[in-house]
C-alpha cells in the first residue's frame, strides 16, 4: 500500500505541469492570432493611405477641375437679368455642390492701393449673389486684390477665413 501512495504523489505534480503547459500554449496562440490580425489591419490601413496619396490624388484633382468647369459653364448659361436668377444659382450650387459668389466692381480697380487700404475702404465691390457666411469680406478683398495683381510673383498677404 505504501508504494501506491508514493506513485500518486509522483504523478500529481506532472498533471499540474501538463495543465500549466496547455494554458501557456493557449496564451501564445491567442497572442499570435492577435498580432496577425493587428498586423493585417495595420498593413491594410497603411496600404490605403499610400494608395490614396499616390493614385487617387490625381483623380481628385481631375474631378475637382471638371466640377469647376461644369459650374462655370452652368453659370454662363444663366441670364443675370432674369427674374429667377437667384433660384437658378441655388440649383447650380446644389447640383454641383459648390458655393458661388458673384462679385461686381462698379469702378476701375486702383492698382496703387495697398491691401490694407482696401480693407478700410467702405465698399469698392458689390456682392450680386452669395452668402456672406461662406466667404467673408476680407477673403473677397484678398481675392480681388490677387486677381488684379496676378502678374506679381509674391503676394504679401494671406486669406484668413475667420472674422
Amino acid at each position: 500500500m505504501q508504494s501506491l501512495k508514493t506513485t500518486v504523489h509522483i504523478f500529481q505534480p506532472l498533471e499540474v505541469l501538463v495543465i500549466d503547459w496547455t494554458w501557456k500554449m493557449n496564451s501564445s496562440l491567442r497572442s499570435k492570432l492577435f498580432l496577425i490580425t493587428y498586423g493585417t489591419i495595420l498593413a491594410f490601413i497603411v496600404g490605403l493611405i499610400i494608395f490614396n496619396n499616390t493614385i487617387l490624388r490625381s483623380y481628385y484633382s481631375y474631378r475637382k477641375n471638371n466640377q469647376l468647369v461644369n459650374t462655370f459653364e452652368a453659370y454662363r448659361n444663366i441670364d443675370i437679368e432674369s427674374s429667377d436668377y437667384e433660384e437658378q444659382m441655388r440649383i447650380v450650387e446644389s447640383t454641383e455642390n459648390v458655393s458661388i459668389q458673384v462679385i461686381y466692381e462698379p469702378q476701375a480697380f486702383d492698382l496703387e492701393k495697398s491691401f490694407d487700404d482696401l480693407l478700410v475702404e467702405p465698399s469698392f465691390y458689390e456682392r450680386l449673389y452669395g452668402s456672406p457666411y461662406t466667404m467673408n469680406r476680407q477673403a473677397i478683398i484678398q481675392l480681388i486684390y490677387d486677381y488684379h495683381h496676378q502678374n506679381e510673383t509674391i503676394l504679401d498677404h494671406t486669406v484668413q477665413l475667420d472674422d
